[in-house]
């Protein structure tokens, strides 16, 4: 009585899996009072696989893993179930029929056939836990409200989550090549090139040169790029770039889209934003760690109250 999601369904990625078909009393994990179905497993199995796989063949320890982690993921929805209903929280069974009423308008315009009670059934339940364990994660987040010294020291012992990169004022002349073009157009682009380097060096003008001979964008204002910020130049371009001191050309370059000059105007060095330009950020940034950590917390604490027995046969190749 094996599951039948193997290595070639999860690989099948936009395809669904094989249908399951397992008595209805068949449990891959306990939590608590409740248990996990063969038929929910599978069915979290398929989704994820084709979400997370599409058209690729994962290798068969990324498989085991992956049917871990799916599994785990049920466990920690049953707990947080659990412990929502422990909490008072009741299911929205109007929000639920509208969202199976779809479901079924889906299957009739020619989506999946799902029309049979037993999958309504098991849908059914899916929402309703999906429900009740987002309205715990929100409980759990509406709680976390750090205060504005939480904020500063965030914002103190995080510098590198508000400091702008360094950034250079460059322009550029581009002699377009395209990249399936024989080597003769690259060779003739690599000679023009040089020929444009040695007018620059001889005091020639790189604004008119570029609006005369780039094929960048840039070329009506002179080749100037404006600013831009470390990596968004490549790495040969930005090495080179890297190397000039300010007024200097680099040599002739070979990029993706052909052969460039690059002129330095300007650098700035990486700068720390006041507190007051970024507490907004700084604010968001800690509200969201803070309430990772409150959920991660409040799951651990579960697990440790709570029995939990996983069927590891169904985590097995094959």
């Amino acid at each position: 009585m094996l599951l039948a999601v193997s290595a070639a369904c999860m690989a099948a990625a936009a395809a669904a899996a094989p249908a399951v078909r397992a008595p209805a009393d068949e449990v891959v994990a306990t939590v608590g009072k409740q248990n996990i179905s063969l038929q929910e497993y599978a069915m979290a199995l398929r989704s994820e696989a084709r979400r997370r796989f599409y058209h690729a063949k994962p290798a068969e320890d990324v498989l085991a893993a992956f049917r871990r982690e799916v599994v785990d993921q049920l466990v920690e929805r049953a707990l947080a179930v659990q412990e929502a209903r422990r909490r008072g929280m009741r299911a929205d069974r109007a929000a639920i029929d509208r969202e199976m009423a779809m479901y079924r308008t889906r299957a009739k315009s020619g989506g999946p056939e799902h029309d049979n009670k037993t999958f309504s059934a098991a849908l059914r339940s899916e929402l309703e836990q999906d429900q009740l364990a987002s309205r715990l994660r929100q409980q759990v987040n509406a709680a976390v409200n750090p205060g504005e010294a939480s904020v500063r020291e965030y914002y103190r012992t995080h510098p590198e989550k508000f400091t702008e990169p360094e950034r250079v004022r460059v322009s550029v002349i581009l002699l377009r090549v395209a990249p399936s073009a024989p080597q003769a157009s690259w060779d003739g682009a690599q000679a023009e090139a040089a020929q444009i380097h040695r007018r620059l060096k001889s005091g020639a003008d790189f604004a008119e040169l570029a609006r005369l001979h780039s094929a960048d964008k840039s070329a009506s204002a002179g080749g100037d790029m404006g600013y831009v910020h470390k990596g968004m130049l490549g790495a040969v371009v930005e090495q080179s770039v890297t190397k000039l001191s300010l007024g200097e050309v680099t040599e002739p370059l070979t990029v993706l889209e052909g052969v460039a000059l690059f002129k330095l105007h300007e650098r700035q060095q990486a700068r720390l934003a006041e507190f007051g330009q970024v507490r907004a950020r700084a604010r968001e940034l800690l509200v969201k760690e803070e309430q990772d950590r409150a959920w991660k917390a409040l799951i651990a604490r579960l697990r440790t109250t709570t029995s939990i027995r996983i069927e590891e046969k169904y985590l097995a190749p094959g």
